[in-house]
């Protein structure tokens, strides 16, 4: 199965006809080039100008962590929902005009609704900006590169000495010792 829908039929009925598809497929997810498997229900719905694609999908995506560096998968959720516009006329197969947007997602004049980009640009939108691991992730130590999740290393913490006055002043604050 893949994310490309031939609506002729679709494209003919009343507004609001329905048509309702379960996907589990590969799809370019990156420039890369990467792919990534994506599954879940497509539903397509006949509006005044094309069709409404809505889709709920799941998909997961190797990432390495951004603290620690260990590989891991992160699972993506994604929501879709656009409008395709009708290129062709269903009944006549004139062409239409098309859209003034030329970023507007469109049905091919042999009334083929191709999802692909859509789903490309929400699995792109859906990664997180800095994957973790987990959340309390402890990272890397900035002077021997040890994994801190798998155990302390032993290197003496060395103090920030941005921080350096400020450690002053509380030790003044304190007192004498």
């Amino acid at each position: 199965m893949s994310l490309q829908f031939n609506v002729s039929l679709l494209s003919q009925e009343e507004i609001g006809a329905v048509r309702e598809h379960t996907v589990d497929c590969r799809i370019l997810v990156s420039d890369e080039p990467s792919h990534g498997q994506v599954t879940g229900c497509v539903a397509l719905m006949k509006t005044t100008d094309g069709i409404l694609a809505t889709a709920q999908l799941t998909g997961k995506q190797a990432e390495q962590c951004s603290r620690c560096l260990e590989g891991m998968t992160v699972p993506l959720k994604l929501e879709v929902q656009e409008e395709f516009l009708l290129s062709v006329d269903p009944v006549s197969g004139s062409t239409l005009r098309p859209p003034d947007d030329p970023d507007t997602f469109s049905v091919s004049a042999t009334h083929i609704l191709d999802m692909d980009e859509a789903v490309r640009q929400a699995w792109t939108a859906t990664l997180p900006i800095q994957p973790l691991c987990k959340p309390d992730c402890m990272g890397l130590c900035s002077e021997c590169g040890q994994n801190l999740n798998e155990g302390n290393c032993s290197c003496s913490p060395v103090p920030d000495e941005r921080w350096g006055t400020l450690r002053e002043l509380a030790q003044e604050l304190k007192g004498p010792s």
